[in-house]
């Protein structure tokens, strides 16, 4: 079976472009400047191509997730205008406009590979009339960063990766086909950090550590971890203040929040100040002839001189009185007190109690 696939069709690679779980094709023509994308049928035969505009003389394709999102996405080498395509896929089989990066003198072959360890597939070119190949670093939006160019054999026409030295690292083999030799370069880079940031939010106050430390906020509420490692952070409320919660970075709730660094990450933590607790005034009153004060505990009210003060909502305040020369306790009355013990008001609201003392007559007789 043979399928249209444009103008002298130069490289092809699969993917599955839809979503529908059979795999597509994607080809390039250097003399139409185009890329035609057969979305598969699922039973060995594909649609009627669809082109989408790419550089000059596009020579390689290759398939890769730039920007994270699930989607495949399809990167163009293109010889004539020394640039590589990037088309971020749509999910549905579309793409959008393809966008431009500098390449080297004759792009000719491409491979994907995450050279900087930051989880993000980059792109290696090889440039056969320069005899060097470009890497372009991704960025996490699928953009790439100005490429990094290495000299290698003469007319270098293929490029693949792989770790060849056990490091963790992604290498590069180009074949060169103008000296008959392979180029392999060992990837030294270092590995990439990226930057989490702590965001404190709220009107109470606190303080938030990482594990593995770095951040201290406090005064140091951001830093740079190792791409792909797991970092736990702790919150921890000032006196007066209480720990709300996490936003941000996959994290809510009050507990610690992980975060694992695939990108650049900012988390907020949020600290509340609780409202000042609502108070009430309990107020006493003395009445009567005879003479005598009452007192509080918790203190606030000697009745004698002050007789009212305020107390936090909820607080069982409790009323003695004693009786002056010449004179007796009659009772309470108010605030749900009555007879001659002591008074218990529990302060949900604004009361008002009334001490009555009695004046005793010379032999000890009421008056």
């Amino acid at each position: 079976m043979t399928f249209a696939a444009g103008s002298s069709p130069r490289s092809v690679a699969v993917g599955d472009f839809n979503g529908d779980g059979s795999p597509d094709l994607a080809v390039v023509s250097p003399e139409a400047d185009v890329v035609s994308v057969l979305l598969g049928s699922g039973n060995g035969t594909f649609q009627s191509p669809v082109t989408f505009a790419v550089g000059s003389s596009p020579q390689s394709v290759v398939v890769s997730d730039l920007n994270r999102d699930g989607f495949a996405d399809l990167i163009v080498a293109n010889g004539g205008s020394a640039d590589v395509s990037v088309l971020l896929g749509s999910g549905d089989g579309t793409f959008q406009a393809a966008s431009s990066y500098a390449a080297g003198n004759g792009p000719r072959s491409l491979a994907t590979g995450d050279f900087d360890a930051d989880f993000i597939p980059d792109v290696a070119v090889a440039n056969v009339n320069a005899n060097t190949f470009s890497v372009l670093l991704t960025f996490s939006d699928g953009t790439m960063r100005v490429p990094q160019d290495f000299v290698v054999g003469g007319s270098p026409s293929s490029v693949a990766v792989g770790e060849f030295n056990g490091d963790g690292m992604v290498d590069v083999a180009v074949a060169n086909s103008s000296d008959n030799t392979v180029s392999v370069l060992i990837n030294d880079s270092p590995r990439a950090y990226l930057p989490l940031t702590v965001v404190k939010a709220g009107t109470g106050s606190g303080t938030v550590t990482s594990s593995p430390s770095g951040i201290d906020c406090g005064n140091t509420c951001s830093e740079g971890f190792e791409a792909g490692s797991a970092v736990t952070l702790t919150a921890s409320a000032n006196a007066g203040s209480t720990f709300a919660g996490w936003s941000g970075g996959g994290c809510s709730g009050t507990g610690d929040c992980t975060v694992t660094m695939y990108d650049a990450i900012t988390v907020t933590a949020s600290f509340d100040q609780p409202p000042p607790p609502q108070r009430f005034t309990l107020t006493v009153r003395k009445s009567g002839l005879g003479f005598g004060t009452v007192t509080s505990s918790p203190g606030g009210i000697n009745c004698g001189l002050s007789c009212s003060a305020a107390y936090d909502a909820g607080t069982t305040v409790t009323l003695s009185a004693q009786a002056g020369l010449l004179s007796a306790f009659g009772g309470w009355s108010g605030g749900g007190c009555s007879g001659t013990g002591a008074c218990v008001v529990t302060m949900n609201a604004a009361a008002t109690v009334t001490a009555s003392f009695r004046l005793l007559g010379l032999l000890g007789a009421s008056q």
